[in-house]
């Protein structure tokens, strides 16, 4: 599935800059706006591609609005905004495994992220077997 986040440009001292209102940190920058645009679909691709793999939520779209972020940022000298087309890879599949009440305890008392400490556990121990193989 493809989708269209909208990203702002402002030019600075030695290109421009790019942000992406709906991925608060997602930034980039170029020297010319074609690299701008072209850096602008890595960092928010591989952004969406971290998310989904962590399982997080992505956010719909929000309407373009560079009034709205020329109020936010009076200073910037913004200049347009970008249509960033991504590809939205597939969800992590849900796997039911039953776990230990204790187990789960456990794992809570040292994360408040059950999810992808488990997750993280598994590639650690995937990789240690394939290392061992």
């Amino acid at each position: 599935m493809k989708q269209v986040y909208f990203g702002v440009a402002e030019a600075g001292t030695s290109g421009f800059g790019l942000y992406f209102p709906d991925f608060p940190g997602c930034v980039t920058g170029g020297e010319t706006m074609t690299e701008l645009v072209s850096n602008g679909h890595g960092a928010l691709q591989a952004h969406i591609n971290l998310m989904v793999e962590d399982g997080d939520t992505l956010p719909l779209p929000s309407e373009p609005d560079l009034d709205a972020e020329r109020a936010q940022v009076p200073e910037a000298d913004l200049r347009a905004l970008i249509a960033v087309e991504v590809r939205i890879p597939s969800l992590p599949d849900t796997v039911e495994v039953p776990i230990t009440t204790k187990l789960v305890q456990e794992i809570d008392a040292v994360t408040s992220d059950r999810r992808k400490f488990i997750m993280e556990a598994t590639r650690r121990e995937l990789q240690r077997l394939k290392a061992s193989a």
